[in-house]
């Protein structure tokens, strides 16, 4: 190499750093709950500060449920980070609606060709696009086949079958299922589980979309399963001290044998630095409740993005720093078992915990998340009287009729 190349270099790495520093701050929610892929995102952003070395980038996270109030109220008085973690569908159309978020259209069509089918579905407003997926999610029930097995219980496939088994682990004086009771969306992800058990996908959807009330038979019989397995003893006595890393650490321990969650713990699970149970996992479908409503239909969906805000001070470099890692990190949170993939050049090995999820796929379709498919009023008493359902405060009757007052005066719906 010659001395004049060299120089060049040097005086190119001398100008960068000269640079005046850019500082680039992203919200996520990913701590405790999802360490490997908080790591992840951690690696990229360092390695984008090394090849950028003016470019300063801060990571900020939150927990689940503080994060669901504490982004919209940040942007809504222009204090919002350049970049922030969102889910699709309801939760972003809001701050999509207020211009809050940056139109990615014209810098992803190329690598929206790449794409699995629906996967940009739930950040496409008006046929513009908002965020890059990051995988896919499903919820399964996590079961610990050593503990079954060493207590000679079925697997449930019905939900008798699953009352049945939390009465027996309960006779053996073992939790049956871990429950963060503290984060109320896990409390939910067992409502929305019975409630699509009972009410079957299509109905739910139409409930979401105002076309049928919410206080629905199938709505209160979910309701009524739900308290049902809080007094049978389902979940610890200190289920609503509990928050979502706990319940993940009581399963991957090996003292409590099921646990309702995400497809994004399965990860997690296969890391022995996190989990003594990597080879006795088996993920099923929620329970069978209604016959004609069965495995084939589930919760789930590609939701998870990050999107730039509009108001950033640093939109452009916040862009190239979007563009440079986002596709990274959706096949690196695919690989390390965060969800399904979102791409069509991923593979998932079939020894991935992950995997099971690919197996249990739902053929007939599958609804998002309640926060995201209802609107927010009713959205925020489904989560407020969770409690107070399962505490006996208020009867399923009850609980099923507030939310469907608060549909009304949505939709109009007499």
């Amino acid at each position: 190499m010659s001395s004049c190349s060299i120089n060049n270099n040097v005086d190119e790495t001398v100008q960068e750093f000269n640079k005046e520093p850019i500082h680039i701050e992203i919200w996520s929610i990913w701590g405790n709950n999802d360490i490997l892929a908080g790591k992840a995102l951690q690696n990229l952003v360092n390695d984008y500060m090394k090849r950028h070395p003016q470019v300063q980038i801060t990571i900020t996270t939150t927990t689940t449920e503080t994060y669901k109030s504490k982004l919209p109220s940040a942007l809504a008085v222009n204090e919002g980070p350049d970049i922030f973690f969102v889910w699709g569908h309801g939760f972003s159309e809001p701050i999509v609606k207020s211009g809050k978020a940056v139109d990615l259209t014209p810098y992803v069509q190329e690598l929206e060709k790449h794409a699995l089918k629906n996967t940009f579905d739930a950040f496409t407003y008006e046929d513009k696009i908002y965020g890059l997926p990051l995988f896919g999610w499903m919820m399964g029930l996590y079961c610990n086949t050593e503990m079954f097995n060493r207590y000679n219980i079925k697997i449930p496939e019905t939900y008798s079958e699953l009352v049945e088994a939390v009465k027996e682990f309960r006779e053996h004086d073992i939790t049956p299922m871990a429950l963060p009771g503290r984060e109320l969306w896990a409390i939910s992800f067992y409502y929305m589980a019975l409630a699509e058990r009972e009410a079957g996908l299509d109905k739910i959807q139409e409930i979401a979309a105002g076309k049928e009330t919410f206080d629905d038979i199938a709505m209160v019989n979910a309701a009524i399963k739900l308290k049902e397995l809080k007094d049978l003893g389902a979940f610890s006595d200190d289920y609503y001290r509990l928050l979502s890393y706990e319940a993940d650490s009581l399963f991957m321990e090996g003292i409590v044998p099921m646990h309702l969650n995400g497809s994004w713990m399965a990860g997690t699970i296969d890391d022995e630095k996190f989990s003594k149970i990597k080879d006795n996992v088996k993920v099923i479908s929620f329970p069978v409740v209604v016959e004609e409503h069965g495995i084939d239909e589930g919760i789930g969906g590609y939701v998870d993005t990050f999107m730039i805000n509009a108001q950033s001070k640093n939109k452009e470099e916040a862009l190239k720093l979007y563009l440079d890692i986002m596709p990274k990190l959706s096949r690196e949170l695919t690989q390390i078992g965060m969800g399904l993939p979102a791409w069509d050049d991923v593979e998932i090995s079939k020894d991935k915990t992950i995997h099971q999820f690919i197996e249990i796929y739902p053929k007939s379709g599958y609804h998002a998340a309640y926060d995201q498919i209802l609107p927010q009023k009713v959205k925020e008493v489904h989560l407020a009287y969770l409690q107070d359902l399962l505490e006996g405060r208020i009867t399923p009757e009850e609980y099923v009729s507030i939310q469907a007052e608060e549909m009304k005066k949505y939709k109009n719906i007499d």
